[in-house]
């Protein structure tokens, strides 16, 4: 071998191992940023979020634990202490600017991103600052915060298509989900439709179930409002307390099934609908649906 194809050897070492070395420098400096130590809070933080929340849905989950006639302190307590957690939250990480942006996006185009929850944290402050309580975990819980707002967006986007009570109800079923660390649910104007045709029927009729008596059932009711999806579910609930929206959820709330459905992460859209203000003494229904579309 020559000397010169010696040299050329050396060189292309030499060249191959510079992007490596710089991008681990790269990594170590921002892992003892200021940001570093921000995040080291915020993780211990969202942990404890986490620890809460995997306490009390487990809990609620269990059939065995959580029925129609046990559990129901326990689920109180347990969900008081997620939202003790939830609220008292340590802040928001800023958005990336400076020094750590620029290194940051060196790292990027060196493409040594490494696929961990600080890293995952850091792509989403390149666009925005990022909440304690939404911090991610793993790489892929990065995703979790941006989805809950694009569902934000998309329901302001067709609030006037229902009515104050309906977004009110609609509003309180997704603030408890995005505590409880679930997705939001899309509003389906159609669902709606149809629970609020149901609780108007049950009214009607006379009548307290998810079947009417002419046999249609939750499905069929979407599918007659133009909502197709694979699985419906259905809350439904009567009494003489019930006119507001907040009323209703917790009434589902302290009923086990109601409030597992509640919480279901198969769930992508939801409506509501009441059978309206009862006149003097007289019962208010409400009705609940969802469905779950890929």
């Amino acid at each position: 071998m020559t000397a010169c194809a010696v040299l050329a050897g050396i060189l292309r070492a030499f060249q191959g191992s510079e992007p490596a070395e710089r991008s681990e420098n790269i990594v170590k400096e921002l892992r003892r940023s200021s940001l570093a130590t921000q995040f080291e809070k915020a993780l211990s933080y969202r942990l404890g979020l986490v620890e809460a929340r995997l306490e009390a849905i487990g809990f609620i989950a269990d059939p065995q634990l959580y029925s129609k006639t046990e559990g129901h302190d326990e689920v109180n307590r347990r969900v008081q202490r997620v939202r003790h957690v939830w609220e008292s939250y340590p802040g928001t990480l800023p958005k990336l600017n400076g020094e750590c942006l620029r290194k940051f996006a060196e790292l990027r185009a060196l493409g040594a991103v490494p696929r961990d929850p600080f890293f995952a944290t850091m792509e989403r402050l390149e666009k925005e600052p990022v909440r304690s309580k939404d911090v991610a975990l793993e790489f892929e819980d990065r995703e979790v915060a941006p989805y809950n707002r694009s569902v934000d967006e998309f329901n302001q986007g067709i609030r006037a298509s229902v009515s104050a009570e309906q977004w009110a109800l609609i509003e309180r079923l997704n603030a408890y989900r995005e505590m409880m660390g679930r997705r939001k649910l899309k509003l389906s104007p159609e669902l709606c439709g149809a629970a609020a045709a149901h609780s108007i029927d049950m009214k009607t009729r006379g009548y307290f179930a998810h079947r009417s008596p002419d046999g249609v059932d939750p499905p069929a009711r979407a599918a007659a409002r133009r909502f197709a999806a694979p699985t419906i579910g259905e809350n439904i609930v009567m009494a003489t307390d019930l006119a507001s929206p907040d009323k209703a959820h917790e009434a589902w709330f302290r009923s086990a099934p109601h409030h597992r459905n509640m919480l279901s992460e198969q769930w992508t859209h939801v409506g509501v609908g009441s059978s309206g203000k009862p006149a003097g003494d007289a019962a208010t229904y409400w009705t609940q649906m969802f469905g779950a579309k890929p």
